[in-house]
């Protein structure tokens, strides 16, 4: 919601401004849309003098005074089909948000506090917020909003479309132009979100919008870290985000972004944006590193996952791992996840660009360590060497796959098989209490079995004595 500055840090699940999928994907995650397609044809949206029928949903009341607003209206003038809902009364937002949850069969969850609170009803898929309108007129809530494609109103009753700030002329120029360019102290969240919305819009920036976020950089580093994780989460979870983050560096977001991490990544940011750039590539390349060619596609991976390993291309060290999770509150184990891939990437990389001469147990030693973030430590390895290196882009693929191939077929596959012992075993044949070398020699059996496939019962004890006697 372009003008709900304090209830948007409340409300997580909901994307405020992208509400559903596009009617058709391009290559490269762009979307085809019915302003894209009037656009080619020369022609304009078309101004919609009331609410398509088959558009109108069942649970919209036709009364006066009621509003269908923001990113529900683009998305519907650009093709889609909505699935969340910001709808503006004049009246009280109560009395209204009651009679749709008795319509969907759901009921009114009250979010945040006056002046911006909000009535949440979410039945199936659809979700619909009630809130009462800013100002005595829709064209004073309109006008308050983030972006001109995203102060449009169609009017419940009869379907009028109300364009206070020129959104329409916007959404016919795939543009995103700001409603004032005060919009963005009302909430400096605005300044990445005007990226995360032309990435996933396929839209540019209008130019006096991109002044105004540059001249308001700073203000970036003031909203509450999880608003600004689910806004750049949104603009790495497009398939080709690095243009955008450049942009993003080039208007000066990248410490508002990422604390103190994002203060060293602007110092450096055209190495690390072309480690992004590669990153993408190779993720959408695939290239059969995961598993033989025609088998699992890279694009498969979780997009959790994806977006962790572009937010880690950013980034380089611990130091700059533990601000960026720290500016933006990520849970404990995504920390975790980020600190291992910008520790191990490195390594990694120092082991693709030598593998012929690495040895078996040093190979194997790395991945059961590397375990919790493989794959996806070996892809940031491959797009921190080749951007730096394009050249060497062939054998270090070679390598890459041969390592994971031994992950795969070793590690995970040793893990799978029953252990030769048991930690309270260990401890009864040798007489040692619990400690932290019950685990050591457990580690080192388990790498002595993936070295020597057959390792019997009997050999796996002799290699615990003799690590035993040696830390006596």
């Amino acid at each position: 919601m372009g003008k709900l500055t304090e209830n948007e840090a409340g409300v997580k699940g909901k994307d405020p401004q992208i509400s559903c999928r596009p009617a058709r994907e391009l290559p490269g995650g762009r979307c085809e849309s019915r302003a894209a397609s009037l656009k080619a044809a020369g022609a304009h949206p078309p101004m919609m003098p009331a609410i398509p029928s088959s558009f109108r949903p069942p649970w919209l009341p036709a009364a006066e005074g009621v509003f269908l607003v923001g990113g529900c209206v683009r998305d519907l003038l650009l093709g889609r089909t909505p699935h969340d809902f910001d709808l503006v009364t004049l009246g009280e937002a109560r009395p209204l948000a009651e009679g749709i949850a008795r319509a969907l069969g759901g009921r009114p969850v009250l979010i945040g506090k006056a002046p911006f609170a909000v009535y949440r009803v979410a039945a199936g898929q659809t979700t619909v917020d009630v809130l009462k309108a800013a100002g005595e007129r829709i064209e004073e809530d309109l006008r308050r909003r983030d972006f001109t494609v995203n102060a449009l109103a169609l009017e419940a009753s009869g379907g009028r479309l109300i364009d206070p700030a020129g959104g329409m002329r916007d959404l016919a120029g795939r543009r995103l132009a700001a409603v004032s360019p005060e919009a963005f102290e009302h909430d400096p969240l605005r300044l990445l979100r005007a990226f995360r919305l032309a990435a996933q819009l396929d839209f540019t920036i209008a130019p006096e919008t991109q002044a105004a976020i540059s001249a308001r950089a700073a203000l970036l580093s003031q909203p509450a870290g999880e608003r600004v994780r689910e806004e750049l989460y949104g603009l790495l979870a497009c398939r080709r985000s690095h243009p955008r983050v450049a942009a993003c560096a080039a208007a000066g977001l990248l410490p508002g972004m990422l604390g103190a991490a994002g203060s060293s990544a602007a110092a450096a940011a055209e190495r690390r944006l072309r480690t992004l750039a590669r990153l993408e590539a190779l993720l959408e390349e695939d290239g059969g590193l995961l598993d033989p060619p025609g088998g699992k596609a890279v694009a498969e991976l979780p997009a959790g996952e994806m977006i962790r390993l572009k937010l880690a291309a950013l980034l380089r060290g611990e130091a700059e791992a533990a601000a960026a999770a720290a500016r933006l509150r990520l849970s404990r184990k995504d920390a975790a996840i980020l600190d291992g891939l910008s520790r191990l990437a490195p390594a990694a990389g120092e082991l693709l660009a030598r593998f012929p001469a690495t040895s078996p147990r040093e190979r194997y030693a790395f991945l059961r360590e590397a375990a919790p973030v493989l794959p996806g430590a070996v892809f940031l390895a491959l797009a921190l060497k080749e951007a730096e290196h394009p050249e060497a882009a062939p054998g270090l693929h070679k390598a890459a796959f041969r390592l994971l191939s031994d992950f795969r077929e070793g590690v995970l596959a040793e893990r799978r098989r029953p252990p030769l012992l048991r930690g309270d075993e260990l401890q009864r044949e040798l007489g040692i209490p619990p400690s932290r070398l019950v685990g050591r020699i457990l580690d080192e059996i388990a790498l002595e079995r993936l070295l020597r496939p057959g390792l019997s019962r009997q050999e796996a004890l002799a290699v615990a004595r003799a690590i035993a006697r040696k830390e006596a």
